[in-house]
């Protein structure tokens, strides 16, 4: 599995390298299942996820539906259930019929009963795996059925249902080479024994055991850790307390390694199983008392000395619960030197006295007390003191007790007094005795229980140590929850502040595109889109009526973009006929047409690596829009009248003042041409939606126009300007402000300079007559020579005069008739062009 998970992360890699999108998701989608098979549960999960985004992105509807299915596979691994369900649910929506009827939607239903037994409802699960089973198509598959089958049975058993869960296990077919099949198997056949009330025997225990031994790497978790479990429940059934104690030190060491697969995603995967609580509940008895060797099969001593130690090792490491801890230390000290009663003390934080924490066959009270029937707490205080254990076989003849009146009066014997030392620190102390028994403990079990002693010590320390941490974990985590709540109040407090300074601050400093003025909601909202759209490379859709300044908006899109190094290139598509069209884009070879006297490179060859912007794009016909599609989905351009193609890379912007929504229901534009260009969508607001911009660019285009002159708009003329409902958007203000300018007879604009020109629908918007066109450089040049002609008609052919009424010098005046205005004193006036 490991090699599959390099093969896939090298396929990827290439994919990558290569520019394929569509095999780099395939790729990522593999690797992530790979990931899930090898234990890498985090690794699966951000791999999956990954990938089901970019098949998304790409339109991947039948491949999408597996790649969900596997992260929510991976997530419920992870112990997030309800994330899992999610997912599932987005997988459903999102499959087509024929493919959720089919493997995908057993598979769901069976990842749904996983997940809800992982909650706690067996029932909910149960019927999720039957609804799986009933599918043609998952029983087709026979070695997930018979998983799904034991599964089933195991839950019907919980539930109750003997009889049906014995029918499904009838039909698990002969697992052979299926080790996970055979250990659920033979846990579920224990579980219905116990279900049963039945004693399961020895030879069904010790079939589960060898088939969870046989189990490969990596193992997977949730099926030996449930099977673990069971074996421990069946074995304390049995009487086989040390079995019982063994199993469920596996099952709960399986549970803490598949914790720490899941770790960094904050799941706990055992949730609210009823398992779970069973394991607990075993772990929390320690098995159950008794001597370990009794349960040992027979053989030689050693062997069986060596599998106990190596029981209480693992007993021992397993356990970081501090009480369940201090539980495990005084049982198995106890066990191993056959003692009647014992105590376990440690330091109290602080002032270092000693107290009780744990007692057996005593009383909490029996140590220290003033009246002679206790045992003297002097005899620990003092082990604690030199760090040397005490022994005594007999206590009444022992000298060093002969001063307590309790070893007499209790009529104690053997005493075992040890000292848990965890580097050069006593940490605790064990009283041990036996009031019936001189010479009770052997030498073997002495030093059995200084060597245990000394391990137990460390275990305790390292319990301190990870309290500690715990502790401190918790004020860090509380610690970094306050100072979130503070950088984000802070954070708001900034962006208060910011959006204060911008409204302060003239449109050139506080928006971040040059060339654009305004700062209403609307113009600050296409900015924030702005921004994050100009930093991707994907296609970009913008939209809004005439004169709102879509070709600035792209121009801005490239200037921040990561193309801006690269070539952009413009095409205006309503001023090219068709036929031309084509070979403008795409480009043509010698010979294609009549006048193809040469090759001719087209505007894709010529953005190739930047950024190519088509406006007016719903003037294209149909026919060159499913030429422009081929182009977009696969990359290659192919030049009129040539054979070979060639790849591009190029960014498209595309721009229209129609709504492309309703063509494309009218079917005047492809479909699925809109949804490639649609990709991210800009919507320009008219003039007429953000009018608290007009004075703004009424003071921008005055400062533009007016030639180093100060002009001020009056009042009146500003109310005018701001009540008008502006058909042609920005650019029909820009030339208003001109037209203003130029009727203007002093610094100031007052209301009678303000001529609107014509309206879209040809009828006069004011009083004074004035050209239909909206080209701003023609309208100019027709009022500039009207004007000049009217002045130089008052001023009776005198140039001097006539520039002092227009408010130019003598030499300005001549520079504008050279140019290509001349005027007679009688009115009449032509204009040239040289």
């Amino acid at each position: 599995r490991r090699g599959a998970v390099e093969a896939q992360a090298t396929a990827l890699a290439e994919a990558e390298r290569a520019g394929d999108r569509h095999g780099a998701a395939t790729c990522a989608a593999n690797l992530g299942s790979a990931a899930l098979e090898a234990g890498r549960v985090v690794e699966a999960v951000q791999r999956l996820r990954g990938a089901a985004l970019d098949m998304t992105a790409l339109g991947a509807a039948r491949e999408l539906p597996a790649v969900l299915i596997n992260l929510a596979h991976a997530l419920v691994r992870a112990g997030d259930a309800e994330g899992g369900e999610r997912v599932l649910d987005h997988a459903a929506a999102a499959a087509p019929p024929e493919v959720w009827a089919g493997v995908a939607g057993g598979y769901a239903a069976a990842l749904r009963a996983d997940a809800a037994r992982q909650r706690g409802d067996l029932a909910r699960a149960a019927a999720f795996l039957a609804e799986a089973l009933a599918r043609p198509e998952t029983a087709a598959d026979r070695y997930a059925a018979d998983e799904m089958r034991c599964d089933l049975a195991d839950l019907r058993a919980q539930l109750g249902d003997v009889a049906a869960a014995r029918a499904l296990l009838a039909e698990v077919s002969a697992p052979a080479g299926r080790p996970a099949v055979e250990a659920k198997r033979r846990a579920t056949e224990l579980r219905v024994a116990l279900a049963a009330g039945e004693e399961p025997g020895d030879g069904a225990m010790e079939a589960a055991v060898r088939a969870l031994q046989a189990m490969p790497e990596p193992r997977d978790r949730p099926v030996e850790w449930r099977a673990w479990t069971v074996v421990a429940c069946a074995a304390k059934r049995a009487g086989r307390k040390a079995a019982a104690r063994a199993a469920a030190v596996r099952a709960e060491d399986t549970a803490r390694a598949w914790r720490e697969e899941v770790r960094e995603m904050g799941f706990d995967p055992l949730g609210s199983d009823p398992d779970r609580r069973s394991l607990e509940d075993l772990i929390a008895e320690g098995g159950t008392a008794g001597p370990v060797a009794a349960e040992e099969p027979a053989g030689p001593v050693s062997d069986r000395e060596l599998r106990r130690w190596l029981a209480i090792q693992r007993r021992l490491a397993s356990e970081r619960h501090p009480a369940r801890l201090l539980d495990t230390i005084l049982d198995t000290l106890i066990e191993l030197v056959g003692a009647e009663r014992g105590m376990l003390l440690t330091r109290r934080r602080g002032t270092g006295e000693l107290v009780v924490r744990r007692a057996r066959n005593l009383a909490s009270g029996a140590l220290g007390g003033a009246d002679g029937g206790t045992i003297s707490l002097s005899i620990a205080e003092e082990v604690a003191r030199t760090g040397e254990p005490l022994l005594t076989m007999d206590a009444r003849q022992d000298g060093r007790f002969l001063a307590s009146r309790s070893v007499h009066d209790l009529g104690l014997r053997s005493v075992m007094v040890l000292p848990l030392l965890a580097r050069g620190r006593t940490v605790g102390v064990a009283y041990l005795d036996h009031r019936l028994r001189e010479s009770a403990f052997s030498a073997a079990s002495v030093e059995a229980a200084l060597d245990f002693a000394g391990q137990a010590a460390l275990a305790l320390e390292t319990a301190r140590h990870l309290r500690l941490l715990r502790r401190r974990r918790q004020e860090i985590e509380r610690l970094n929850a306050e100072l979130r709540q503070r950088v984000e109040a802070q954070a708001m407090e900034l962006r208060g502040l910011k959006e204060t300074l911008d409204s302060a601050l003239p449109p050139e400093v506080a928006d971040p595109f040059p060339g654009f003025v305004g700062r209403s909601p609307p113009i600050r909202d296409l900015f924030r889109r702005m921004k994050r759209v100009a930093e991707t490379d994907l296609p970009v859709l913008i939209l809004g009526e005439s004169g709102t300044g879509k070709e600035l908006v792209a121009r801005a899109l490239y200037a921040r973009g990561r193309r801006r190094e690269a070539p952009f290139v413009t095409e205006n598509c309503a001023a090219i006929p068709e036929s031309l069209l084509e070979s403008i884009l795409f480009g043509h070879v010698r010979g294609a047409f009549t006048g193809a006297d040469r090759d001719h490179a087209g505007l894709f060859v010529v953005a190739d690596k930047g950024t190519l912007f088509l406006d007016e794009i719903g003037e294209m016909s149909l026919g060159l829009q499913s030429k422009l599609l081929r182009e977009l989905e696969d990359g290659e351009v192919r030049a009129v009248g040539g054979t070979s193609v060639r790849r591009v890379d190029v960014r498209i912007l595309a721009a229209s003042n129609r709504d492309l929504e309703a063509m494309v229901r009218e079917g005047r534009f492809r479909e699925d041409l809109f949804y490639r260009l649609a990709v991210l969508t800009l919507r320009l607001p008219a003039l007429r939606e953000r009018v608290e911009d007009v004075p703004l660019l009424v003071a921008h285009f005055t400062a533009k126009h007016a030639a180093g002159r100060k002009v001020r708009v009056a009042p009146g003329a500003m109310r005018r300007l701001a009540e008008h409902p502006w058909p042609g958007n920005v650019r029909q203000l820009e030339n208003t402000v001109v037209r203003a300018l130029v009727l203007a007879g002093s610094d100031t604009l007052d209301e009678g300079c303000v001529d609107f020109g014509t309206s879209a629908r040809g009828a006069p918007s004011s009083a004074r007559a004035c050209p239909e066109s909206l080209d701003l450089k023609a309208e100019v040049e027709v009022l500039e020579r009207t004007l000049i002609e009217r002045a130089l008609e008052q001023a009776q052919g005198n140039r001097t005069r006539a520039a002092r009424l227009l408010g130019l010098s003598r030499f300005g005046l001549l520079k504008k008739l050279q140019r290509g205005t001349r005027a007679t004193p009688g009115g009449a006036g032509t204009r040239s062009r040289g």
